[in-house]
């Protein structure tokens, strides 16, 4: 008897602990995706960023490529200003109840760096591109 019940307790145990790195594995793809798009930013092919952002953000192919256009403008004033880009540094995870998730990253350049935050939101059953913002305001990394 007391057997079964701990090959149940066992069982409830284990179908627990799976979903939960089911979940896990969901949102860890989101990492994976943000770091996929901040590494192609930051090794100057932002076509190819902006390409797997179109494929988990629910806007339109014109808005994502207005803000590739802008993007490459910005760039050139950043490396004049900030010089070259040298690396991106994983900073921090933030998630807020079961269907938002942030990834910070910091893109060092030879002068200073920006902060790189890709939001997650998660309607239902899948994760979708809410937000990408960047900017040199690193003091708020703080």
């Amino acid at each position: 008897m007391n057997f079964s019940k701990n090959i149940g307790f066992l069982v409830l145990s284990l179908s627990l602990l799976t979903s939960g790195c089911q979940r896990n594995s969901s949102e860890h793809q989101t990492l994976k995706i943000a770091e996929e798009v901040v590494n192609y930013v930051e090794s100057g092919k932002i076509d190819d960023a902006f390409n797997i952002l179109k494929l988990h953000w629910p806007l339109s192919a014109q808005e994502v490529d207005n803000l590739k256009s802008h993007t490459i403008e910005q760039r050139q004033i950043v490396e004049q200003r900030y010089g070259k880009p040298i690396g991106i540094e994983y900073i921090k995870t933030e998630m807020v109840g079961n269907s938002m998730i942030k990834h910070t990253f910091v893109e060092k350049f030879e002068r200073h760096a920006l902060k790189w935050q890709l939001s997650f939101y998660k309607p239902q059953d899948t994760w979708i591109i809410n937000s990408v913002y960047w900017d040199d305001k690193i003091s708020e990394l703080y």
